[in-house]
């Protein structure tokens, strides 16, 4: 009852002011409880994964992070680049997870405001914590939530929804596990707007839906490949010990 008393006595405007600047400090308070200044074995040897190899699943991070490494007059093959690298998209990534927020903030009913704060609140605790606790710091997760955030803002701000298939592409890419945790996101507001939608744009989000289902059976069949498995178990082997401290 608090804080929906308290805001409902506010213009809308200054009650989402308010509650992102509640959201940041809260944000930054579980950040710094939670973050250990290292990244994992586990997390950190997946950007020795790189397309130089082949075609290879999660590939797309390493090929990207060597890539900096060449065009950057550091060396980023080392423990501290690495973690500084995670920690910037770490933030990159609440960054745009508050803009997320406060677009839906922007687009709630004034009726329905004050509870809707609460739900961000409560989801809020578990999106910071989760990238910023050892565990899941670094982790290719991160990339495949940020991806389905743009496209979920595409589709709310009805701009852009075509980025979703390239989106898509992309967040396969990063890793095939994309298909069963994310995907269905998407796909669920794309079926949404098809029903929802005039019949002339219900054909274009129709049309979207068939591709970006494309995209996710064959991230199914190449992920479960034998080759890509085995491919992915020499990688492992040859990479483990070139990005640990």
């Amino acid at each position: 009852m608090g804080i929906e008393k308290t805001m409902s006595q506010m213009p809308k405007k200054k009650q989402i002011s308010r509650f992102m600047w509640l959201l940041i400090l809260l944000s930054c308070a579980i950040f710094f409880l939670d973050y250990d200044e290292r990244v994992l074995p586990y997390n950190s040897t997946i950007l020795a994964f790189s397309y130089k190899y082949g075609f290879i699943s999660r590939g797309l991070a390493g090929t990207i992070y060597q890539w900096i490494d060449h065009i950057l007059p550091v060396n980023m093959i080392d423990y501290a680049m690495v973690l500084r690298f995670t920690l910037i998209v770490t933030l990159a990534f609440y960054v745009l997870f508050f803009a997320f927020c406060y677009q839906c903030m922007k687009r709630c009913q004034e009726e329905y405001l004050g509870r809707f704060l609460y739900l961000i609140l409560f989801y809020a605790v578990f999106v910071v914590s989760m990238f910023a606790y050892k565990r899941n710091f670094g982790r290719l997760d991160l990339y495949l939530m940020a991806l389905t955030v743009i496209g979920t803002m595409c589709l709310i701000a009805k701009k852009a929804e075509w980025l979703i298939v390239p989106l898509s592409m992309i967040s396969v890419m990063y890793h095939q596990g994309y298909v069963f945790m994310f995907y269905n996101i998407l796909l669920a507001l794309l079926v949404y707007r098809l029903l929802s939608e005039k019949e002339k744009k219900a054909r274009i989000y129709y049309g979207v839906i068939l591709l970006v289902s494309l995209i996710g059976c064959s991230a199914s069949f190449c992920g479960s490949s034998s080759s890509a498995i085995r491919m992915e178990c020499v990688m492992w082997m040859r990479s483990s010990l070139m990005l640990r401290r």
